[in-house]
């Protein structure tokens, strides 16, 4: 990552590496209670209610799709809690597209790795689509900003579908042309056809990255860019 993330406005956020973070001092001084709370929240969270059982037997197959729009926090945040379909099983945060193997968070964020930001979601063929989770990918960002997403800003941020069979290139490329005017600006969402990218899930020292505003009892307001757009919900009531 080439820039570093700086609190700018009450809408960013800094990206701490142990503790759950705020938009402000004022914000974390004004509900001490809360915040306590929040970093209880963090010690005990039960990250197995979030992940598919050992003996789940699929519908359909499982199979992988990997996104990057922003801040991984928001974009896992909305596949969790927001996708109206049945079929995601479970999700993971982590950096794909680099040049360095297996970053770490702060390297990412201080040094120019090349990576994403990713969401990693395992779902099952024969509940949802991969074509869904691409028109639901559209809707909980802006794919027409270029090197970032909201007030988070450098190539990190970026807005792109790691594509992982031929099939899904065709479906992610056949969804980005319909869905093109639904934005009054061109897509800039780079669709990158099946090479061996590594995902490197966050880990370690930034194993609390997963789930995170779950984990620390955050709103989705946290991460205001990702947000689901009006044409969306109008199309799936």
């Amino acid at each position: 990552m080439a820039t570093l993330r700086f609190v700018t406005t009450t809408l960013s956020h800094t990206r701490p590496t142990s503790l759950p973070s705020y938009s402000s001092s004022q914000r974390l001084m004004s509900n001490p209670l809360s915040y306590l709370r929040n970093l209880m929240n963090g010690q005990t969270f039960d990250e197995s209610k979030y992940r598919a059982d050992s003996s789940y037997k699929p519908v359909g197959e499982r199979q992988l799709a990997y996104f990057a729009a922003g801040c991984y926090w928001g974009v896992e945040h909305a596949f969790v809690t927001k996708y109206p379909y049945e079929g995601v099983l479970e999700t993971s945060v982590g950096f794909m597209g680099g040049h360095v193997d297996n970053p770490g968070y702060r390297q990412v964020c201080t040094t120019d790795t090349g990576h994403a930001e990713v969401v990693k979601v395992d779902f099952d063929s024969g509940k949802t689509s991969f074509r869904d989770l691409v028109k639901f990918f559209y809707a909980i960002h802006d794919p027409t900003q270029l090197g970032g997403q909201g007030v988070d800003m450098g190539d990190q941020y970026r807005s792109a579908i790691f594509c992982q069979s031929d099939e899904q290139l065709k479906v992610a490329q056949e969804v980005t042309e319909e869905l093109g005017p639904k934005f009054k600006e061109k897509i800039v969402t780079d669709i990158v056809p099946p090479k061996d990218y590594p995902f490197t899930p966050a880990s370690g020292s930034d194993s609390n990255h997963q789930l995170y505003l779950l984990r620390y009892g955050l709103g989705e307001s946290h991460c205001a860019a990702h947000f689901v757009r009006s044409w969306y919900k109008s199309e799936t009531k």
